[in-house]
């Protein structure tokens, strides 16, 4: 999801700083906080009150459909029905 985000960023003039890479969203929430740079959050992802400006895309937002997948012979079957169903849930 890097890459989309990096592609998304620099069709309007943004683009990646050398020496500031992070590996989950509360990094780059962070990062966004010390005011090193701007950054793509999932709705499921703001929280209130972080002292962060949130702004939604003013069209149709990007999208990706992300796939859950597992061996039929699972032993975890509602385990993983279970949260298919959460990540299918509207935000």
């Amino acid at each position: 999801m890097r890459q989309n985000a990096l592609d998304l960023c620099s069709i309007s003039g943004a683009s990646e700083a050398d020496g500031f890479r992070a590996t989950s969203l509360e990094t780059l929430r962070q990062m966004v906080g010390i005011d090193a740079g701007i950054t793509l959050m999932p709705a499921m992802a703001i929280k209130e009150n972080d002292d962060l400006k949130y702004i939604k895309f003013k069209d149709k937002p990007p999208v990706r459909t992300i796939a859950l997948v597992w061996r039929k012979t699972t032993n975890k079957r509602e385990l993983f029905d279970k949260l298919a169903a959460l990540c299918t849930r509207p935000y």
